[in-house]
């Protein structure tokens, strides 16, 4: 029988371990990937829900700013409409109202991530009081 040793002669060289047996069937073979195929689409339209729903709170904040924005403009007795616009998402749409209080409405819509999901709209409301002397 014959012993190896190491480069420096102190002992045994360490073997290699040995090779592992794969236990089951060959019918196993390939199953983890069939399940993997299967489960992908559910992930991907999960993720797009959830960007989706990521883009139509960051939209519904832009509103309200938006809404808030023209509400001031208009009680200053400037343009509310125009302010309205410049802080409101793409594609909104800015309406101001007057009466003895001014309400600045802003709506948008949510362009899905895919055209897979279907659209949304958000919308947002602002409450102001004219200043004195302004003529709503």
């Amino acid at each position: 029988m014959t012993v190896t040793t190491d480069r420096r002669g102190r002992g045994p060289a360490p073997q290699p371990a040995p090779a592992v047996r794969r236990t089951g069937s060959g019918r196993d073979r390939g199953s983890a990937t069939a399940e993997f195929a299967v489960a992908m689409p559910g992930v991907v339209l999960l993720l797009l829900v959830g960007l989706t729903a990521v883009a139509a709170l960051i939209a519904k904040v832009e509103c309200v700013d938006a809404a808030r924005e023209a509400a001031r403009a208009a009680a200053r007795g400037d343009n509310g409409v125009a302010a309205g616009s410049r802080a409101a998402p793409a594609h909104a749409r800015v309406s101001v109202s007057t009466g003895e209080s001014i309400r600045a409405t802003v709506t948008a819509p949510v362009i899905p991530l895919g055209s897979v999901l279907s659209s949304l709209t958000v919308s947002a409301s602002a409450v102001a009081e004219p200043e004195p002397g302004v003529v709503p």
